[in-house]
């Protein structure tokens, strides 16, 4: 009824109404969501924790910008940083924005609006601003290791064997890429 209501007042194809219509489409031809769930599990039996999760992905970060609170973290970091610690909280920022809803594309429609014009306000270049997201991104894929899912089924490992490691490993690249940024810069 949304996306009918959606486009009756002028709404354009998106990847927001895409993203619903499909999830909703799925939840209305199946009886419950336990059924929707094993659904999934059938047809893509190795990635469907991470189908199912990314439409909820962009609903978080829809909240995180819709309220308010993206903006306002963001406004925060900028009221305290100076030019060369901008990168540093930019870095920071993302990596907390991506163990929310780790998207990359998502996180960048989020945070680059918000962050570029924050940095050029400081005298920041869009480049640098632009890297700290993606490294904060990356930075915090050690603790979501989607990344690894493919390679853990083929060795046929589980995600237990390697969390303990990503974690450290994420504390210790925190650590060293916060200490290189602040020097670099």
């Amino acid at each position: 009824m949304y996306v009918i209501y959606e486009f009756f007042n002028g709404r354009d194809l998106d990847l927001n109404i895409i993203n619903i219509t499909f999830l909703s489409l799925g939840l209305l031809l199946h009886k419950s969501l336990i059924q929707y769930a094993i659904a999934f599990k059938e047809a893509g039996s190795a990635i469907s924790p991470i189908i199912l999760q990314f439409p909820f992905y962009a609903g978080i970060i829809a909240v995180l910008g819709s309220s308010g609170l993206a903006e306002y973290i963001i406004n925060g970091m900028t009221s305290i940083a100076s030019k060369e610690s901008f990168d540093i909280f930019t870095y920071w920022t993302a990596g907390l924005v991506n163990i929310l809803a780790p998207s990359g594309g998502g996180q960048w429609a989020l945070q680059g609006p918000l962050q570029v014009p924050a940095g050029l306000q400081l005298g920041v270049d869009p480049a640098i601003t632009a890297m700290a997201v993606g490294w904060g991104d990356a930075w915090t894929n050690l603790i979501q290791p989607f990344w690894a899912l493919p390679l853990l089924s083929v060795v046929g490992l589980h995600i237990r064997h390697i969390m303990g490691y990503c974690a450290l490993l994420c504390i210790w690249v925190g650590l060293i890429t916060t200490i290189l940024m602040f020097f670099v810069y």
